[in-house]
């Protein structure tokens, strides 16, 4: 039985420049495990390092041995 989706959207063409960038890695074997991790406290400190032009910053980590920095 299908559902019901209300779906919304917001105009950005008032920021022609805003860019969005996903970046992520899949970790097929368990020493890929400690490279992710390694890879996540390199981006952090650049992140703490507030470089000019970041609005926002948001690690997600899912259970399907993906990680994703946004």
């Amino acid at each position: 039985m299908p559902t019901r989706v209300n779906r919304q959207t917001v105009d950005l063409s008032a920021y022609p420049d805003l860019l969005v960038l996903y970046l992520g890695m899949r970790v097929n074997r368990l020493y890929g495990i400690r490279t992710f991790f390694s890879f996540g406290r390199k981006i952090s400190e650049s992140v703490a390092g507030k470089p000019d032009g970041l609005l926002l910053h948001e690690p997600v980590y899912t259970a399907t041995c993906c990680g994703s920095p946004r």
